[in-house]
């Protein structure tokens, strides 16, 4: 597979604070993407034992905990895996909340499953347009009973990863046309919503925006970023990813 990860820092944040993972296992191929928000005011940001701020410790983590389980792993294993990592998070992010997707393909027949809490987001880019957004972020302006009176909080988020309550991931189901050459994307919101909905180049956004372009191919892994969030596992892989 091609794989193309894109990360810029937000003008309003202090670092960046997205991050990806991406590892193989034979024919799956499994991608974390996380955007965690900016530490609040007189708030220390937290770190694990290896240094790395939640963003990076969550795609990391998740990725190589999913590999190891992958020959067995079902929607209900999954879901296990993630809060028990999430139950980890309060000895060292106590005050820290992010957003997530998991993507999980089978490069040989094209099926994809997504588990997401938050506002990332898997598109199906067809012919270089615009991308085919599949899920709903966990917006409060997406919920029936949003009106006007919640102007000012329509980009609120009402799930979410935090080591306070546990979210179970909404999950998508999909299967790409192989024939059509699709391009899947990931994208964290100051990807889909700043750049692409409110056309702000890449460099304004306010928030940071990151996002991970998967095309059939042969392994190449490009990379632009400003910051050391992008992570690779191979997990055992004894057959070609093509």
């Amino acid at each position: 597979m091609e794989i193309f990860w894109t990360s810029q820092k937000g003008k309003q944040r202090k670092r960046n604070n997205d991050a990806v993972a991406i590892g193989y296992f034979k024919e799956t191929l499994v991608a974390v993407i996380v955007d965690a928000a900016e530490p609040k005011r007189n708030t220390i940001s937290g770190v694990d034992k290896k240094g790395k701020f939640l963003s990076i410790h969550w795609a990391d983590t998740c990725l190589v905990e999913i590999l190891k389980s992958i020959d067995s792993l079902t929607e209900k294993t999954l879901i296990g895996i993630l809060h028990k990592k999430q139950k980890e998070l309060r000895h060292h992010f106590l005050f820290e909340t992010a957003c997530y997707g998991i993507m999980i393909m089978d490069t040989m027949t094209g099926e994809i499953q997504w588990y997401y809490t938050g506002d990332c987001r898997l598109g199906i880019q067809k012919n270089k347009g615009e991308p085919e957004w599949l899920d709903t972020p966990h917006r409060i302006d997406n919920l029936p009973i949003f009106n006007d009176f919640h102007h000012g909080e329509k980009d609120h988020i009402y799930r979410s990863l935090n080591s306070r309550r546990f979210f179970a991931p909404e999950i998508i189901k999909t299967t790409l046309n192989k024939k059509n050459q699709n391009t899947v994307i990931l994208a964290t919101d100051g990807y889909w919503h700043e750049h692409l909905e409110k056309k702000q180049p890449l460099y304004m956004t306010d928030d940071d925006a990151s996002f991970l372009v998967i095309n059939h191919g042969s392994i190449n892994n490009q990379i632009k970023t400003d910051a050391p969030n992008f992570f690779v596992a191979y997990h055992l892989r004894t057959t070609p990813i093509t």
